[in-house]
């Protein structure tokens, strides 16, 4: 199977409502909840001021416990090891296929809440993990991150076998936090917390946009396990180890990059129209290259024939554009047919990407309207139907709503325990708005720009995120927090 029809498998079998390179990891979200309906996140915590010293509760390793080495060895020892498990003694059916049977287990104990979690089962299904997890604590704590992808080499054809079995180990880690949290060793559920951010972060080294995802998704994961955290007895204000988070908490900008440069290095030749060097035997080799790479993603055969005949109904267009753009009718007269197509299609595909992803450089807020007006121009453009390189242009508007989404997340437990903090030093009563000065600042929502919703009715507050315009229904969420003295 090739890197490229693995990576659309993975993207159908994890995501749901998937929009071109962008959506949502299906194991990342809330509840399902009725269309035009907000995800709502009922919270009961309890009024305690934040952690002094401010950090002495992170939720990423503190550099002090970092160790030399190579994250990815010891995450792909702990696969290895996983892998090794036999299927008889998590007692699951042998026929079925290892990955999946091992996450319907683990997922059967991750659904339970805590009240009703099976400790003994989860306990002695956690133990047969124990030299997996160990190597996942020392793979969160290594120095560096370095996934050795022969990206430069191999580019679309890049094989990513690691991203499915990160879910995996992040469901197990997952399910030793919750069953830490439950007998409330906040301690400990803190450093499995660690090592499963750091899961995330490791993802965005060597990123690509499916990496990306699949760190945004396995972030919300543990987000999930924060917020159930902070809703029990004695748990730590968790306000300043939330904000010492990184932001963006997962590098899409990095991921945008990278994915740009990979159909330069999956068509090599590309480099060589945009600099005038084409030759006609570079021109036979993109057409057996991308004939290739379109039949893999559309599941065809392999037909250079189409490429060529693609190329010759572009040639006029070819010439117009590069007559536009600063060539004479004598320079566009001695160029050959290959080197002005070649040359068109590297350079309207280097110009829709650019005009798409400089937008990232912006707060989400600016950027999501004019992504849309680019992305709708885009969807017009005459070059959109002449350039078959355009067609691996990702829907960025909703991928961009991807990746903030995990810091809206971020930042509205931050503002709930920003409440816990405000009712610990005022006898139990809640701010009348967010406008009301606080020791902690009110944390803004990085999808408007804006402070949350706030209304609050004696002790109990919702906290509103809205969706805005045009993004997908899936990121209203609100939170109906009651806090107690």
């Amino acid at each position: 199977m090739t890197a490229w029809k693995w990576v659309l498998i993975l993207v159908i079998w994890s995501a749901s409502g998937f929009c071109g390179a962008a959506g949502r990891l299906a194991d990342a979200m809330p509840a399902t909840r009725p269309a035009g309906a907000p995800t709502v996140f009922e919270m009961r915590v309890r009024a305690i001021a934040a952690t002094r010293p401010a950090l002495q509760a992170r939720l990423l390793p503190d550099r002090l416990d970092q160790t030399p080495g190579n994250g990815a060895t010891d995450y792909l020892l702990a696969l290895t090891q996983m892998q090794a498990i036999p299927s008889t003694t998590l007692d699951l059916d042998p026929a079925m296929p290892r990955l999946p049977a091992i996450s319907d287990k683990v997922d059967l104990y991750l659904e339970q809440g805590l009240d009703q979690l099976d400790v003994k089962g989860a306990t002695e299904l956690i133990g047969h993990y124990d030299g997996v997890l160990s190597a996942m604590d020392r793979a969160g704590r290594r120095e560096q991150v370095d996934w050795g992808l022969p990206l430069r080499e191999e580019g679309f054809h890049t094989l990513m076998p690691h991203l499915n079995g990160l879910r995996q180990l992040a469901r197990i880690l997952r399910l030793r936090t919750r069953l830490e949290i439950q007998r409330r060793d906040y301690h400990a559920a803190l450093q499995s917390i660690q090592s499963g951010l750091a899961i995330s972060q490791a993802l965005n080294h060597q990123s690509v946009i499916v990496q990306a995802l699949v760190g945004a998704g396995i972030a919300r994961l543990f987000i999930d396990e924060i917020r159930e955290m902070s809703q029990q007895p004695g748990a730590p204000n968790l306000y300043w180890a939330l904000a010492d988070l990184p932001r963006p908490f997962i590098d899409m900008r990095g991921a945008l990059a990278t994915e740009r440069a990979m159909l330069f290095y999956t068509l090599p030749e590309l480099r060589k129209a945009t600099a005038g060097t084409m030759t006609a035997d570079d021109w036979q080799a993109m057409q057996q290259r991308l004939s290739q790479l379109n039949a893999e993603m559309s599941g065809s055969s392999p037909s250079p024939l189409i490429v060529a005949a693609a190329g010759a109904a572009t040639y006029p267009e070819a010439k117009k554009y590069l007559l536009a753009h600063g060539m004479t009718q004598e320079q566009v007269a001695t160029i050959s047919p290959p080197q002005a197509v070649g040359r068109y299609w590297a350079q309207t595909y280097a110009e829709w990407w650019d005009e798409i992803s400089k937008w990232y450089a912006m707060p989400f807020w600016e950027a999501q309207p004019r992504l849309m007006e680019v992305e709708r121009a885009f969807s017009r453009a005459e070059s959109k139907s002449l350039n078959p390189l355009l067609v691996v242009v990702p829907a960025v508007t909703s991928m961009y709503a991807a990746s903030v989404a995990v810091d809206r997340e971020i930042a509205a437990l931050r503002t709930v325990e920003a409440l816990r903090d405000y009712a610990a030093g005022h006898e139990g009563k809640l701010p009348e708005n967010l406008n009301e000065a606080n020791a902690l600042p009110w944390p803004i929502d990085p999808m408007t720009g804006k402070v949350f919703g706030y209304k609050r009715e004696g002790k109990n507050v919702t906290l509103e995120a809205p969706v805005l315009d045009g993004v997908v229904g899936r990121y209203w969420h609100r939170y109906e927090v009651t806090v107690e003295k």
